[in-house]
């Protein structure tokens, strides 16, 4: 049995729908991320899970026991723990009051489950009666986590918890997020439109597109094997080049590939390449294809190079180490590395 259990949720909003037949599985202990642009269903799919809205049809199950269609049970019932984008954290309350604010008389005056939580957040227990307007942005985020987990709720809800830092707080964040859940060993839903946020996070990801279900995977077979095109371009950076599949390989513009998967039909597909996966190769190397560097946006760990193919043309472009950066107007040999994934082309 699943731990959370969504199946076939729909709702419109007057003639607008936003979910549409919406099924998910999600297993104790497992970090889920709900990946998805903005406008496509993330936030009230959440707010249904929540019990702050409700379906117009479908139903929702935790451990097994209905809450939501055959049984409707109120959001302070629920026993979800929620973390919002900013941290709303109760400005007239000290760190420790903000943290216990969820727990009975008796553990809040007892201040251990507030000792243990300051430290599974990275906090110092000197910060307990600092006031959170004397925290940081960051520091307030670990606060509210704190305090989403202070009663072990069944569910956490992370509704884009690190939209509002700066990109370096960002990824100290998701580490610290990391932490704390597995060791309260919790059960946790992370909503963003951020894709690597997503994919570094999740144990398995859902993206959520036109209120429907894109796919459910594991990071890397999400970003490896997108189920189709729409969803290779939003799931990351992605190179379509139009080719020819059959036997197990596609013939295009980069040169005769393997195809990742045996159930692409043979005929006209579009095979895609992740940036990364195009390489400069050494001179003399077989079947490499030449081209010649156009434009290079440096980001010191990497580099975006976007070059033309000599044969077709075609802008191409290649993700590639931050030690080694062709120059703009250098002429390059071209290969993949590895498998590559291709859909019909209509």
């Amino acid at each position: 049995m699943n731990y959370l259990e969504i199946e076939n949720l729909t709702k419109s909003f007057g003639t607008l729908p936003v979910l549409c037949d919406v099924s998910l599985s999600i297993s104790k202990g497992e970090l889920f991320a709900l990946l998805g642009p903005s406008g496509g269903g993330k936030s009230t799919l959440l707010r249904i899970i929540c019990g702050f809205e409700r379906p117009d049809r479908g139903s929702v199950s935790i451990e097994g026991v209905s809450v939501e269609g055959i049984t409707y049970v109120p959001p302070e019932r629920r026993h979800i723990g929620y973390v919002p984008q900013e941290s709303a954290l109760f400005p007239h309350l000290t760190v420790a009051e903000n943290i216990a604010y969820g727990l009975d008389r008796a553990a809040r005056r007892s201040r251990k489950r507030v000792d243990e939580l300051l430290g599974v957040v990275g906090l110092p227990a000197a910060y307990a009666q600092r006031s959170p307007q004397e925290l940081s942005g960051g520091q307030q985020q670990r606060v509210a986590l704190a305090r989403a987990l202070a009663p072990r709720p069944a569910l956490i809800m992370l509704d884009e918890p690190f939209s509002a830092l700066d990109t370096a707080l960002r990824a100290e964040m998701r580490q610290t997020v990391a932490t704390a859940l597995e060791a309260e060993r919790a059960t946790a839903i992370l909503v963003t439109h951020d894709q690597p946020e997503a994919l570094s996070l999740g144990d398995r990801v859902a993206v959520l597109i036109h209120g429907k279900i894109a796919q459910v995977d594991t990071p890397r077979a999400l970003y490896a094997n997108p189920a189709d095109a729409e969803l290779a371009s939003f799931v990351g950076e992605a190179v379509f080049l139009p080719g020819v599949a059959a036997d197990g390989v596609v013939d295009c513009e980069l040169g005769r590939l393997p195809l990742a998967g045996v159930d692409v039909p043979a005929g006209q597909v579009q095979a895609m390449i992740r940036p990364e996966r195009i390489r400069v190769a050494r001179p003399g190397t077989n079947g490499a294809v030449p081209a010649i560097a156009e434009q290079i946006a440096f980001f010191g760990h990497d580099a975006n190079v976007d070059v033309r193919l000599h044969a077709t043309g075609r802008r191409v472009r290649l993700r590639l180490s931050g030690g080694h950066i062709p120059h703009i107007g250098e002429p390059l040999l071209l290969s993949v590395e590895g498998p590559v994934v291709a859909y019909p082309r209509h």
